[in-house]
This record gives structure tokens, sequence and C-alpha cells, in this order.
């Protein structure tokens, strides 16, 4: 038995989880005080390392689909300069995290890492580790781009002027999971980059 004493509390619902590298869990609940009560909702065997919110069902297994996530580029992304942040647990390196499936800040599968690409030129990052939380940046503007990850920065690539997206997509093409995104509308310093995903 695993004590989740510390993980719940008496006025709201907790979310309590067994990790994921537990093969063929079995799950049970024991009170171990008498008189104690507990109301348990959500029961979920997930697949995948971090859990994710409730599916409602019976006793059917169900599949949860990937998010799509887009939004418009009109007064969230300028090409002339910006900065795209988002926190990623990667699952695998490859497809875009910020941007499109080809263009903007990429999961690049060459450096197990994040890089990033305009449509003409690329610039790399500092390298990863897939399945784990990463805050990762990229600064475009004044004809150069950078990628940021965990606090180091990668080497400068050359920056065409353009990302060429249509639309913001997050986690497109990708697998993992992404949350905590922030476009600012100026290009971030290196010391910048690096305290941001810090």
């Amino acid at each position: 038995w695993t004590d989740i004493t510390s993980h719940h509390n008496a006025t709201t619902y907790s979310l309590v989880q067994i990790p994921a590298t537990l093969a063929n869990p079995s799950v049970g609940f024991k009170i171990s005080t008498s008189g104690d009560v507990i109301a348990v909702d959500c029961v979920q065997n997930e697949a995948g390392s971090v859990a994710t919110s409730p599916i409602v069902t019976t006793t059917a297994t169900v599949t949860r689909n990937a998010d799509v996530l887009t939004y418009q580029t009109a007064s969230n992304w300028a090409d002339a300069a910006g900065t795209a942040y988002l926190l990623a647990s990667p699952v695998t390196y490859s497809g875009g995290a910020i941007g499109s499936a080809t263009n903007g800040l990429l999961l690049s599968a060459s450096n197990s890492g994040a890089t990033a690409y305009d449509g003409t030129n690329s610039a790399n990052g500092p390298t990863g580790t897939p399945g784990e939380t990463e805050k990762l940046a990229l600064a475009w503007g004044s004809s150069t781009m950078s990628v940021a990850s965990s606090g180091l920065v990668g080497t400068p690539g050359t920056y065409d002027g353009a990302m060429g997206l249509s639309s913001i997509g997050v986690g497109v093409g990708a697998v993992g999971y992404f949350g905590d995104v922030a476009i600012y509308n100026y290009k971030m310093t290196d010391a910048e980059l690096q305290a941001i995903t810090t």
C-alpha cells in the first residue's frame, strides 16, 4: 500500500496518481482509521507519464484524442520581432512546439532538443531529454533568431524576416504535454531567454 494522506485535503477532491512506470497497477482504497470515509471520482489508468483531465465514462475504455490548439496570428504574432515561450514535456522530439509542424519553434529529432525554422534558415537550441519537462523559448528579429532551453541559449541563426505562419499552433504534429504558452511582442536578449527558461 502507498499512503496518500499527504496528497489530499478535507474540503475538495484531490488528484492522486501512481507513477506510470508501474506495470499492471492494482488500485484499491484502504481506510486505516475506523470512522474515516472517502469519496472517489474518476479513477483512470493512463498510458502516459502525466495525469490528464478526467474522462467521464462507464466501464468502457476511452482513447483521449490529442488537443488541436491553433490561434490567429493577427495581434498575437509579429514577424518583425518577438519571443515565443512554452513549457513542454515532449514524449519524442518531432513536430512543432509553437508555430506550425514545419516553421517556428520545433522539437528536433536530429539534436533531441528545440530548434527554430523560418522556412529558409534554422537555429538549433540546446539538447533535451524526451519525457522531461522543459521550458523552451524562441526569440526572433533584427535578422537573427535564437532558441533557449532549460536556461541555456543555442547558437543564433539567420532570420529571413518572416516565419511563414498562417496560424499559431501549439504541439502541431508533436507528441507530449504542452502548457504555459506566452508570446511576447519583442525579441528577448540572451540573458532574458536564460531567465525565462531556467
